[in-house]
């Protein structure tokens, strides 16, 4: 009886060793596949940088080239981020013209994904996928509109979050408790609306709102003719 104990307990182990021995090769195969399509994805969004690869349409010179200026370059940036959720960068350019385009992998072919006009609008991509929206409104009262968002698999916007400010005189640049403030549809308190907006802006050393946790841009402006 003991023996067969013993037997039947080695064989156990044995069978538990093999198990744990073929998860671990599983999820390290996985994560090389993973790894594989994300240095495909980053190689083709390099090329499309570089001028040698276009995609659904645009290239890097249509968007580094000002609006009736063919011959005139403007300073174009980028960054890679994941906005859909896949573990594979997405490749967002904010080029000449106010034109916000991000770019996605599939199936081994680059395309289009998503396409924000931002003039005289800021989107903001940011390090966990979402974005963060502002609008400046300086035509009546003086105000600021923000709407954080992420997208879907499809590039449709879902999980929005808007917040305002807007002032009631010429102090512009000073948050005042007469100004009007709104959340998520609610109006509210200064100190509420503050508590409330610290997951998506952060105060400056000179007091100044920023974007919280936004993605780093690289500045590029050169490609081959």
């Amino acid at each position: 009886m003991v023996e067969n104990l013993t037997m039947n307990k080695k064989k156990l182990i044995a069978v538990i060793a093999i198990l744990t021995a073929c998860i671990s090769l599983g999820i390290i195969s996985l994560f090389v596949q993973k790894q594989k399509k994300v240095d495909q994805a980053v190689k083709m969004y390099q090329e499309f940088i570089e001028g040698e690869r276009t995609a659904s349409g645009w290239d890097i010179k249509t968007l580094s080239t000002p609006t009736g200026e063919p011959e005139r370059r403007v300073e174009t940036k980028y960054t890679m981020v994941d906005v859909n959720s896949d573990g594979i960068p997405e490749l967002h350019i904010y080029g000449a013209r106010s034109e916000y385009v991000i770019f996605s992998v599939k199936d081994g072919e680059m395309y289009q994904f998503g396409y924000f006009q931002s003039y005289m609008r800021e989107y903001h991509p940011l390090e966990n996928g979402a974005f963060l929206f502002k609008e400046n409104d300086r035509f009546e009262d003086y105000g600021e509109y923000y709407e954080y968002f992420e997208l879907d698999a499809t590039g449709e916007p879902i999980n929005e979050v808007k917040f305002s400010w807007v002032s009631r005189d010429t102090d512009y640049w000073t948050y005042q408790e007469k100004d009007i403030y709104e959340f998520d549809g609610q109006t509210c308190t200064y100190e509420e609306w503050y508590a409330l907006t610290r997951k998506y802006l952060r105060t400056s050393v000179t007091g100044d709102e920023e974007v919280r946790n936004a993605a780093e841009w690289t500045r590029y402006c050169t490609f081959k003719r």
